[in-house]
């Protein structure tokens, strides 16, 4: 009976260690398990780091191409802008070159025009004062002409008068 007993003292211990030894084996495997978990967790959050810097620099890429494709695009629409403005820019000088140049003409007309109407009013007054002219003088000699008859008559001479004798 102490050989059973020995025995399962023995099996007992051995039961025993064989416990200790299997919590021991979990124990490590538990910590091996964390410490695993730690790096991939560590690992994870390193990866992701990397992958939002790579897609952002992917991103940052594809935007940059967009905005110069937006820039080409706009730098070519003010171009064309700048030529149609360009263009009408030319056209409006040409026409004020043009309306100034039919100004000066219109002017130029003009003035001869007037210049021509002057002449004639100038040629028609000194017509116009010939003629008083010798209004004046033709009224000068019938006056006198009158003056020497009533005069001749008063005094009883019946000379004939001249005109150019009074002179």
């Amino acid at each position: 009976p102490m050989e059973a007993e020995d025995e399962l003292l023995l099996l007992q211990k051995q039961a025993l260690a064989e416990e200790e030894e299997a919590k021991a084996k979990r124990e490590i495997l538990s910590r091996f398990l964390k410490n695993k978990l730690a790096k991939e967790k560590q690992s994870s959050t390193l990866n992701l780091h990397k992958l939002n810097t790579q897609w952002r620099a992917v991103l940052r890429k594809a935007k940059a191409k967009d905005l110069r494709q937006d820039i080409e695009i706009l730098s070519q629409t003010f171009a064309r802008v700048i030529d149609s403005k360009d263009s009408v820019i030319e056209s409006l000088a040409t026409d004020l070159e043009e309306a100034e140049e039919q100004y000066s003409r219109a002017l130029g007309s003009h003035l001869q025009n007037f210049d021509r109407l002057l002449q004639l009013q100038r040629c028609r007054l000194l017509c116009l004062e010939e003629g008083y002219h010798a209004q004046v003088e033709a009224m000068k000699m019938e006056f006198e002409v009158e003056r020497y008859s009533s005069l001749s008559l008063r005094r009883g001479e019946g000379q004939q008068w001249h005109p150019l004798a009074i002179l």
